[in-house]
């Protein structure tokens, strides 16, 4: 997968590109027109590549589903990773080890070899299979096939 293929499928792609730029100020007017942008990025299934997209190059407008004050707030780091995510592509570039650990299990998790995971993930083999080990403890200890 090309690195922008994410755009092709972006629920924007269709919409006026000004409706993410509002041209309001303040108030009930400024508003509504981040609402109207904010609403098709709730239902875009790429707003994750999107909003990595927007914090690296797009200083202005609603996107990846922020506005730009949002943007810049610091995000706090998550020890989940979307399994969608995950399952296409493997961990964000700017993930955490804590993050490319849960990536690396979800992967498990999904049945792809251990070989797979690695490359993916960009850790070595050994790593991977102690994942399956603590992965597969786990489980069993949570009652889980």
């Amino acid at each position: 997968m090309n690195g922008n293929d994410w755009m092709e499928r972006a629920a924007c792609r269709f919409e006026d590109p000004e409706i993410f730029f509002p041209t309001a100020e303040d108030g009930p007017a400024l508003d509504a027109q981040v609402a109207l942008a904010k609403s098709v990025c709730a239902r875009c299934v790429v707003r994750a590549e999107c909003l990595v997209e927007a914090r690296a190059r797009i200083p202005y407008g609603i996107a990846g589903g922020l506005t730009p004050e949002e943007r810049r707030i610091p995000r706090p780091r998550k020890t989940v990773v979307e399994p969608v995510v995950a399952l296409d592509d493997g961990p964000r570039p700017d993930a955490t080890r804590s993050e490319i650990q849960a990536a690396g299990r979800v992967l498990l998790a999904a049945g792809r070899t251990q070989q797979e995971v690695a490359r993916r993930c960009g850790v070595s083999a050994r790593t991977v299979a102690r994942w399956a080990t603590q992965f597969t403890d786990t489980s069993t200890t949570r009652g889980v096939a």
